[in-house]
């Protein structure tokens, strides 16, 4: 990406009209270059994304349909998981396979075993194993989620309309998931849901493993920028903690925040933070999908360990 574009500098308010760290974001990327480790959403990738959300969509259905005979009980409860499939118009389902996409994992003609951290139902690891099936390709995967309860929508979602997607379900957090090869595969990460700071340990902890079984590619989508603590190892060491938190901050606009918020600052900050750990990382940014108002959890940072 340009620096005019990744700046949005026809738009950033450097003046009295500003939020005050404009001038910071702009001098942060004048010093540490990070413009050049982002990269704009490329248009001719919609199809192919859009196919990947249609096959997903084929196996769930777009609406639900009750089995002759099934009780209240169990139809509530396919009912709801199915509602949180695919409500805001399969927004969830088309962020999964933009990260899988991304990250090479759907097509990689390998064997393959997808760890799928901070994972919640399992869905991205769930998703991207069965586009690999349906190519017939090798693939298998674990779900880490620190929440227990997350493990029963999980096997539901599973047998209920993915039964022969080989993913486990694994109680851990991040600092205790195992991310690495497993049975000679290789072995990517994908991460949709880490929150905050947990993006960077999602990093960290596929870091340590041992160079033989280290996995071929880290994915991460990020999210919930304003839970950053402003101790995370990829901000400059020279810079003051007030203004790490004002980034943060303006990275996670409120609810229904006015156009500049939302569409030119926290846009920025975003990139700003995120390029940051890339650069850390020797790894890149990617937009995984356009922005708009609906969507701007659309970065995935990458990194291919070498």
């Amino acid at each position: 990406m340009d620096y005019d574009s990744f700046l949005k500098t026809d738009e950033l308010r450097l003046g009295d009209t500003g939020a005050g760290i404009e001038r910071t974001l702009v001098e942060l990327n004048q010093r540490l270059a990070l413009h050049p480790l982002m990269r704009e959403f490329e248009a001719a990738r919609t199809a192919h994304i859009e196919a990947d959300v249609r096959t997903v969509r084929d196996a769930v259905g777009d609406t639900f349909a009750a089995a002759p005979g099934m009780n209240k009980r169990r139809k509530h409860q396919l009912r709801a998981l199915h509602h949180r499939l695919v409500k805001w118009d399969f927004a969830k389902i088309r962020e999964a396979v933009a990260l899988a996409g991304l990250a090479g994992t759907i097509e990689l003609p390998e064997a393959l075993h997808i760890h799928d951290v901070c994972g919640g139902k399992g869905i991205v690891a769930l998703y991207a194993a069965h586009l690999r099936q349906q190519l017939g390709l090798e693939v298998g995967g674990t779900c880490w989620e620190l929440n227990p309860e997350r493990e029963g929508s999980h096997e539901v979602i599973r047998e209920q309309w993915f039964p022969g997607v080989p993913v486990e379900f694994q109680v851990a957090s991040v600092e205790s998931a195992v991310l690495e090869k497993r049975d000679g595969r290789t072995a990517d990460v994908l991460a949709k849901h880490a929150c905050g700071w947990l993006t960077d340990k999602v990093f960290e902890r596929a870091g340590e493993a041992e160079q033989a079984v280290r996995a071929r590619t880290v994915a991460v989508m990020t999210c919930c920028h304003s839970l950053l603590t402003g101790n995370e190892s990829f901000w400059p060491t020279e810079m003051p903690m007030e203004e790490r938190l004002q980034i943060a901050k303006a990275a996670d606009p409120h609810k229904s925040p006015p156009a500049y918020e939302r569409d030119v600052l926290g846009v920025v900050s975003r990139r700003v933070i995120d390029t940051l750990r890339a650069r850390r990382l020797n790894g890149y940014v990617e937009e995984g999908l356009p922005f708009n108002r609906e969507c701007n959890r659309n970065h995935v940072i990458i990194q291919q360990p070498a």
